[in-house]
């Protein structure tokens, strides 16, 4: 067996095409994806200010394919532009945040790629997250069950004439009919019912930078700061401030309070316990090291609108998905163990003190039921991830040609693939593991058996080994079919391991078993011959039955 790698920039003849040449060998001509032009006339993108330039957008019509010569159609304008984040910024590759404004410097409501008009939006570089998924699949999950996301769209970026790379735009959070969808909280609203709502806070970085309330938070877990988002600090009036604070006062004095968990005067008085399950769920599949304390999320709405306070929206999941290697204590690359439990450094106590309500674990599983037989399937995340890789396969070429990245160790990296594909199926891998983990935790079953695979309970299964590429030990699966059982024998079966020639290496399974799912070690190190790194096979057979699956051992 022999195998090849064709490394292909563009599916158009380079030689007869108008090309665009980096400094760094970065070879453009066109792509499938938008375009976006800024122009900044010279001056440096500061990370502390914002500075004025000119932004174009090409996105051609029909699937046509976009040229830097092509006219923009989208946008053709003003922004106004910074650098944004907190510790993406200290990489090379730098994500931005702007507003669309007219000449004047007023801000204009426009749409950008088919997303609704707005004038707040994100250029998101994905940098430590090699794989473009980790942020798109969470939002998907919440798109999916009708909680609104930021609407994403990739798209390739230019500035001053130099290739950036693939990033992704984005809506930023703040209140709008297609975006946090509650009422409008102006600056006049100081009494009744207007200066019920709707205000939007979040608990981020820089920690200490925003207001407390006065209760001691549960054992072990710090105060917690509270930031105002939208209206920001500058644009709430002192009555304003005042109610938002005393409501949260109120929060956290019930969810600390004995009685907490009271249907009449516990935390459903004051919580959207719905919106709580919800972004439970997709912050756990993640697992995301910053859960519940950076990058969190809250908005209330008015009193006539319901009151209560909701969770969400999600936001930055780039150290999910055991993409987070530094953190020896939480070990969030496990794809065990729940973030909610973890008593973790600036970590809100909110999810923990509903977790611990039976209640709320009901309402847990009952949700986590609901939605793994649909969006939340695995089948539908892996094929999810599929179209999404397939979407932007030609332009993340050119973005590991401008930043070399691939195969090296990025901050905070837990796993370092030696291609793409490798960074990829460690993603599918992990993700596997978790939904079956926490079909167990929530539900004391394999739900995704027993949804997914319902057609094809009569069939043998052979899965992909994970880890994948591995070392020391790889984990394979393997399901032997049902109607075995129903005719009251059993089946011959073996499970072996080959090198790329051929070679058989070991023997991992051979004996008659039962009908069932069934899974076994691999370890190199235990085998009679030494192995190199490089690509191996493992082959289930069983009567007619065969099936190989190729795997990686790294070293």
């Amino acid at each position: 067996m022999k195998i090849l790698l064709i490394l292909c920039l563009s599916s158009i003849n380079l030689l007869n095409a108008k090309s665009f040449t980096e400094p760094d060998s970065v070879i453009f001509t066109s792509s499938n994806l938008p375009l976006i032009v800024i122009n900044t006339h010279g001056h440096s993108i500061h990370n502390s200010y914002r500075i004025v330039a000119d932004m174009g957008i090409i996105n051609n019509p029909n699937g046509e394919r976009n040229y830097l010569t092509d006219p923009f159609t989208d946008y053709n304008g003003k922004i106004s532009i910074e650098i944004r984040g907190s510790s993406s910024t200290m990489f090379d590759k730098k994500p931005y945040g702007f507003e669309t404004q007219d000449s004047a410097g007023n801000n204009v409501n426009v749409s950008l790629l088919s997303m609704p008009k707005e004038n707040d939006w994100v250029l998101y570089a994905s940098y430590s997250d090699k794989t473009f998924l980790r942020n798109e699949i969470p939002y998907y999950l919440a798109r999916s069950l009708g909680i609104y996301a930021s609407r994403t769209a990739f798209c390739e970026l230019f500035i001053n004439g130099s290739y950036r790379g693939l990033y992704v735009l984005m809506e930023k959070i703040k209140q709008d009919k297609n975006r946090v969808d509650i009422a409008k909280l102006n600056p006049q609203d100081t009494t009744g019912i207007e200066l019920t709502g709707g205000y939007i806070l979040k608990v981020d970085k820089p920690y200490d930078y925003g207001w407390q309330v006065d209760v001691d938070p549960l054992y072990g877990f710090d105060k917690t700061y509270y930031q105002y988002h939208d209206p920001d600090s500058v644009e709430l009036a002192p009555q304003q401030r005042a109610y938002i604070k005393d409501f949260m006062f109120k929060v956290e004095s019930t969810l600390v309070s004995s009685n907490y968990a009271d249907t009449v005067n516990g935390y459903t008085k004051y919580l959207d316990v719905q919106s709580f399950v919800d972004y439970f769920l997709i912050s756990e599949i993640a697992k995301s090291v910053d859960a519940y304390r950076f990058s969190f999320y809250m908005y209330k709405e008015k009193d006539d609108d319901g009151g209560k306070l909701h969770v969400g929206p999600i936001w930055d999941y780039d150290l999910a998905f055991a993409n987070y290697g530094e953190n020896v204590w939480e070990q969030p690359w496990k794809t065990s163990d729940w973030n909610a439990d973890i008593t973790a450094w600036k970590r809100t106590y909110f999810m923990k003190r509903l977790f611990s309500d039976p209640n709320f674990k009901d309402k847990l599983k009952e949700r986590w039921i609901e939605i793994r037989s649909g969006a939340f399937s695995t089948n539908n995340i892996l094929s999810f991830m599929s179209t999404t890789v397939n979407k932007i396969n030609e332009a993340r070429v050119r973005n590991f040609i401008k930043w070399p990245i691939i195969g090296v160790y990025v901050w905070p990296n837990y796993y370092i693939g030696a291609t793409y594909e490798d960074d990829v199926t460690f993603l599918q891998g992990w993700i596997i593991q978790r939904l079956l983990w926490m079909d167990i935790e929530l539900t004391g079953a394999y739900l995704g058996t027993e949804h997914e695979n319902k057609h094809d309970l009569n069939s043998f299964e052979l899965k992909q080994n994970y880890p994948n590429p591995f070392n020391p030990v790889t984990t394979i699966r393997y399901r032997i079919p049902e109607v075995i059982s129903a005719k009251g024998r059993n089946l011959k079966v073996t499970l072996k391991v080959y090198d790329i020639l051929g070679n058989e290496i070991a023997t991992l399974v051979d004996e008659e078993k039962t009908a069932g799912n069934y899974q076994v070690e691999f370890k190199p190190e235990s085998s009679i011959r030494h192995l190199a790194s490089g690509v191996y096979f493992y082959q289930l057979r069983s009567g007619n039955y065969l099936e190989t699956k190729k795997m990686i051992l790294l070293k």
